[in-house]
């Protein structure tokens, strides 16, 4: 029953693809930078964070160009890529054309479900994020004065292991979350976590939106779509990313972002 209906999935993405060819909003020339606040305790200072997620490079082979630029007019302290960034094998040396970005304090980068999909070999696309000056996380983290950033990492078959979470139970700073898939944060309240803020991709916002309604989003989705969401002291950051699906690669009525974030303190909020 499980093949019968992804072969009629399959199917059907083949004739949407042919009914709605010419309606493309993905390879948009302008990439809108959505800018946001968000409040954590003790910070010694504010920072901005860039988010860039589900990039596709193949169904848009400008976008390189397309992303370097505002990016680096935002000045950013932080770059996180949250995953999708490629999704053919053999292209890992495109992060080389990522070096130009530039970042105050780190460029930041996790897998998606794509890396893994599309049989990337991970060994050299860490070499590859590495000599471009991004710190590649996989199921691990790095500490920073004011807060910890954890990457966790994306499985072909949606198998992330929720138990890397386990690693922040009783920490006393708080956490920013790399994970491609939102899924994640219907899980946090399992663990007794510092305060935490989950930046994710994966969804493309639904990426087709008609009259306003998401028709459809992936599994790893859970019930997130686009935006900000809250459980309790946690948060999530979810952006639309800037690509398309490599199965379905057209966007009606979800326009390409890339999300501008500010750090503030909690009592200047």
């Amino acid at each position: 029953m499980r093949t019968l209906k992804r072969r009629i999935l399959h199917k059907s993405l083949r004739i949407a693809r042919k009914l709605l060819k010419g309606l493309d909003n993905s390879k948009l020339i302008k990439i809108d930078l959505i800018h946001s606040r968000a409040s954590l305790p003790s910070l010694s200072g504010e920072y901005r964070i860039i988010i860039v997620s589900d990039i596709h490079p193949n169904n848009n082979s400008d976008i390189f160009e397309k992303i370097v630029e505002p990016i680096n007019a935002s000045s950013p302290d932080f770059v996180f890529f949250t995953g999708d960034i490629l999704d053919r094998r053999g292209t890992e040396s495109y992060i080389d054309k990522f070096a130009a970005i530039e970042a105050n304090i780190a460029k930041i980068a996790v897998s998606g479900n794509w890396e893994y999909q599309s049989g990337l070999d991970l060994r050299k696309l860490k070499d590859a994020y590495e000599k471009a000056g991004y710190i590649f996380l996989i199921n691990s983290w790095t500490e920073y004065p004011d807060f910890v950033v954890a990457g966790l990492d994306d499985r072909v078959h949606y198998r992330q292991d929720y138990s890397f979470l386990s690693n922040f139970e009783n920490l006393s700073k708080p956490i920013l979350l790399l994970s491609h898939r939102p899924m994640v944060f219907d899980f946090l309240k399992n663990y007794k976590l510092p305060e935490c803020i989950v930046f994710s991709g994966h969804t493309h916002g639904g990426q087709i939106k008609i009259l306003g309604k998401v028709l459809y989003t992936p599994f790893g989705s859970s019930s997130y779509v686009h935006g900000w969401y809250k459980n309790n002291i946690h948060r999530l950051c979810l952006t639309t990313g800037v690509g398309a699906s490599r199965r379905l690669p057209i966007r009606i009525g979800v326009k390409p972002e890339i999300l501008v974030v500010d750090l503030v303190k909690k009592e200047n909020y």
